[in-house]
């Protein structure tokens, strides 16, 4: 008698995981609305002609590309180390929670630094300024 395999459980599950774990970040290259670092400085130096309020803007600016570097590292870890467990034919569900559960802080923890960055550049502008640089990033 033959013996059929057994379905895997979990199987769909820990496939999605992946994607969204591998896909997740996908985006962290740019900072804001699509524009890269590079893109906001040269705006906002055509912008601001104040140097000092410049020279803080790229300092958050110099943040905000910190932040999104530290992540697409930490991403790419998370989804070699989820890789790993994949190869692995007898790895169970329960063993991908805690690298979900990783994922999970790293994603709440970076998209909250990147919305306090972007308030603080927001802070450093004009509305003018701010709409003038984000105007044709959303297609308005």
């Amino acid at each position: 008698m033959v013996r059929l395999r057994a379905p895997q459980r979990g199987q769909t599950l820990i496939i999605i995981m992946i994607g969204v774990l591998l896909l997740g970040g996908a985006a962290a290259s740019v900072l804001v609305n699509g524009k890269s670092a590079d893109e906001l400085r040269k705006e906002i130096g055509h912008l601001v002609p104040d140097k000092e309020r410049r020279n803080r803007l790229d300092g958050v600016i110099d943040r905000l590309k910190k932040e999104t570097d530290a992540f697409t590292s930490e991403h790419h870890r998370l989804g070699q180390e989820a890789l790993a467990l994949m190869e692995r034919h007898d790895a169970r569900p329960e063993e991908f929670d805690p690298l979900m559960a990783r994922a999970d802080d790293l994603n709440a923890r970076t998209r909250k630094a990147l919305v306090d960055l972007r308030f603080e550049l927001r802070q450093g502008l004009s509305p003018e300024e701010w709409r003038s640089l984000f105007s044709t990033a959303s297609g308005k």
